[in-house]
């Protein structure tokens, strides 16, 4: 079972005997939960212990990365090919 597929976006730890339709079940649950706060699910928990499967949910940083390239700051999802290329051939700088 590919966890990416069941809920793309949101980073996923499973512990112990889930089926693929409880998964699915809890996360399309706790994202509609979510999104009825006006919040986003970053990552959920499921636990299975006997009978129960415990839930643990956590909403997604609203923490922007933003880059200096080429003189402009932006985030690098707005950047062309050439600036995520030139991101990559940086050498960190130890300061």
């Amino acid at each position: 079972m590919d966890l990416h597929d069941i809920s793309p976006g949101v980073n996923m730890e499973i512990h112990g005997d889930i089926s693929e339709a409880q998964i699915r079940q809890i996360v399309d649950e706790e994202r509609q939960s979510w999104a009825a706060k006006g919040k986003v699910l970053g990552r959920i928990i499921l636990t299975a212990d006997s009978d129960e499967i415990e839930v643990k949910a956590l909403e997604k940083s609203p923490i922007v990365r933003t880059r200096r390239i080429t003189g402009y700051l932006s985030n690098v999802e707005r950047w062309n090919d050439a600036k995520r290329a030139e991101l990559k051939d940086r050498e960190v700088n130890g300061w």
